[in-house]
């Protein structure tokens, strides 16, 4: 079994059960802030590290959250971010990105606001978990989806292809 970057964890031995249990004490993770500016990179203090409650850069290969009450929805790739998880948990701010592509193993988008991903190559995501709300995807390159495409909600979520490009 293994743990995240920076997390930790404790064995529990459950006697009542006979079975020693696994538990996550921390695990450090980033929501975007976008308080410093739109840019996701690796050293602007966009986002908030959970295990301080600290300003951070973001890292690779550790959890990512947008959810309302960023500075702004706007966000630029600078970089070419590679997270372990993209989690977009928004009500009433809605998500614009641009720029370089994302490299991720899961994209889930809760909530029933929008996420529009704009211009750039396409993403490398391998299962976009789209449970409420909207991703729409507007690349300026032909591009496969080669992402699973599940929604384990009631259906709420709403994939939408925009511009000229081909989506196959």
């Amino acid at each position: 079994v293994g743990l995240p970057p920076s997390g930790s964890a404790t064995l529990v031995n459950h006697t009542a059960n006979s079975s020693i249990d696994l538990k996550s004490t921390a695990v450090r993770g980033f929501p975007w802030t976008g308080t410093v500016s739109a840019d996701w990179d690796n050293f602007t203090q966009n986002w908030l590290d959970q295990l301080t409650g600290s300003p951070s850069a973001y890292a690779d290969s550790l959890p990512t959250e947008f959810r309302d009450g960023a500075a702004t929805g706007v966000v630029n790739l600078v970089t070419y971010p590679a997270p372990s998880v993209i989690i977009v948990s928004n009500d009433t701010l809605p998500y614009l990105w641009s720029g370089n592509p994302i490299n991720t193993p899961i994209l889930i988008k809760n909530g029933p606001g929008s996420l529009t991903r704009a211009g750039g190559e396409a993403d490398f995501i391998t299962t976009i978990e789209l449970n409420a709300g909207s991703y729409a995807v507007s690349n300026l390159y032909d591009a496969t989806l080669a992402s699973v495409l599940t929604d384990t909600g009631a259906g709420l979520g709403t994939f939408v292809k925009q511009g000229p490009s081909l989506l196959t």
